[in-house]
């Protein structure tokens, strides 16, 4: 009996246990996950190729050269135009002195000569009223300055006869000189000496003798140039740069400079007028700048045969202006020289010029990263960055989420906030704008989602300046933003694309310089709250 108590007791017991057992709760808990998302420092010397965008001394440049090549100084260039002389003459035995001229002073860019050698040249002899040619022996012409070889004779004309026709001369390839020249003294006109010898017995009769050229051409020149126009050959300069989108409307430059490296073989000092032009074909934004003797683009001239380089340097607003384009085509045109020299008063004095040699050189642009930051526009709203207001780095981020971080977040996330740490070398601030898509093509025309959003900020501060050393040092920036449900749901795939822009705010008409190693880091996360339960 007291066995049969034991047992019904023992199995109350039991009952009473299993009970308790099954009212026993499964363990749940919240944890905090972070799913990463971005981690990009955005390097200035990202940009560097070693040809367009270099970097000297810790500072960044982009730059450019095209080439500047004259024509060839042709003998057309080295040229007097016609003249004449007129001289009244008697058949009886005469020598009478006269002189060619060598200028026309209807012409502003002459060549005034105390040497030179002639390319091309026909001297006419004319005589006329002569009714009695039969009183006159000889006729005989020297020129004092003209030579056919360095060590000849002056050239001598002689006529026995043939009176009244006209003669013509081919003194091409002979030399016009004078010894007794000082160095700044030129020629005005060729002298010559006419001498008659009458026959025997002859009248008196009078007639007229005409001296004339055409045009004289030169293939070498000593003396004075005025004015003479050398043209400058075309050129257009492809520029292989891929720029950030947008750079051209948010950082003006400020200190770019037009670099001149000229070789000049002439012996006069030659001035370059053109006109430069530069284009954005992605922008479509085109600017030019007139180079004209106020920017004193003066190439030295040449001395004792040996070429002259010469460099020139300007910068100012028109240059900042014509680079501002952020060029990726750079043209030469409507561009020539004009050739002559003058001395410290303005008078032209003599120099060198030959047939068949070019100047040439290089126009070089460069434009170092000291910029003004401007905010040219608004927001279109306050989650678009309207066209001209951004630069955007050209790599897109591709993001991939785990199918484990996929279900925490669809089924058991009950909080999340997208987390931004901004860190900023560069001396100025910025917002900073952030695209997802689910392919790379509609990350910036269709996101999915964009941030910042209506009533959020993801602004961020410059850098630290010393403002003795001029050093800076970055400044990091903590953005937290909530995220919903909805917002969530986007990051349900196995692949996720990121884009990012940077609206830089103005820097008030300041220049910013920025260096090589300057960037801006972007670290962002999804911070979220999970609901673990066993069941």
């Amino acid at each position: 009996m007291k066995n049969s108590y034991k047992l019904i007791l023992i199995c109350f017991l039991l009952f009473l246990f299993v009970g308790c057992i099954k009212k026993l709760e499964t363990p749940e808990w919240d944890v905090n996950l972070e799913i990463p998302l971005i981690n990009k420092n955005y390097y200035v010397y990202d940009l560097q190729d070693s040809v367009n965008i270099v970097s000297e001394d810790g500072i960044m440049y982009y730059q450019n050269t095209g080439d500047i090549t004259s024509l060839e100084v042709s003998s057309d260039i080295l040229t007097i135009s016609e003249n004449s002389e007129k001289m009244n003459l008697i058949s009886t035995d005469i020598v009478k002195r006269g002189g060619l001229p060598l200028d026309n002073e209807n012409e502003e860019n002459e060549i005034e000569l105390r040497y030179a050698v002639t390319s091309e040249w026909y001297l006419h002899f004319a005589f006329n009223n002569l009714e009695h040619p039969e009183y006159i022996e000889s006729i005989s012409f020297t020129f004092e300055n003209v030579f056919e070889t360095s060590d000849s004779e002056p050239f001598t004309k002689v006529f026995n006869g043939n009176f009244g026709t006209e003669t013509i001369e081919d003194l091409s390839n002979f030399i016009i000189k004078d010894d007794t020249l000082g160095p700044q003294e030129v020629l005005d006109s060729l002298r010559f000496t006419v001498e008659i010898k009458a026959n025997d017995g002859a009248s008196l009769d009078d007639f007229d003798l005409t001296l004339s050229y055409e045009k004289m051409k030169f293939s070498y020149v000593e003396g004075k140039v005025f004015n003479k126009r050398l043209d400058i050959e075309d050129n257009s300069t492809e520029i292989d740069i891929e720029y950030p989108v947008g750079i051209e409307n948010t950082l003006n430059q400020h200190g770019a400079k037009l670099i001149f490296d000229i070789d000049n073989p002439i012996g006069f000092d030659c001035t370059f007028y053109g006109k430069i032009s530069a284009y954005n074909m992605t922008s479509g934004i085109t600017n030019y700048a007139i180079i004209d003797e106020t920017d004193k683009v003066i190439l030295e001239h040449a001395e004792n045969g040996e070429v002259k380089s010469t460099t020139v340097i300007l910068q100012g607003e028109k240059i900042d202006a014509l680079l501002n384009t952020y060029p990726e085509k750079v043209t030469l045109d409507e561009s020539y020289l004009i050739i002559g020299n003058k001395n410290e008063q303005g008078e032209v004095v003599t120099g060198y010029i030959r047939e068949g040699v070019k100047v040439s050189g290089t126009h070089k642009s460069k434009v170092p990263f000291e910029m003004i930051l401007i905010n040219n526009s608004e927001l279109e709203d306050d989650t678009q960055v309207a066209d001209s207001n951004y630069i955007q780095p050209s790599e897109i981020q591709e993001i991939d989420i785990s199918s484990d971080n996929q279900e925490i977040i669809e089924e058991r996330a009950n909080h999340a906030e997208f987390i931004l740490n901004l860190e900023n070398s560069v001396p100025g601030g910025a917002i900073a704008h952030l695209y997802f898509a689910d392919n790379e093509e509609d990350v910036f025309e269709n996101p999915v989602l964009k941030i910042p959003r209506e009533d959020e900020d993801t602004s961020f501060e410059p850098a630290l300046s010393d403002n003795q050393t001029g050093e800076t040092s970055p400044v990091v920036s903590e953005i937290r933003l909530k995220l919903s449900h909805e917002d969530l749901m986007i990051f349900l795939t196995d692949k996720l694309y990121l884009g990012t822009r940077f609206v830089f705010k103005d820097s008030g008409g300041e220049p910013v310089k920025i260096k090589s190693e300057d960037y801006i880091g972007v670290t962002g996360y999804i911070e979220l709250s999970a609901h673990i339960s066993e069941k």
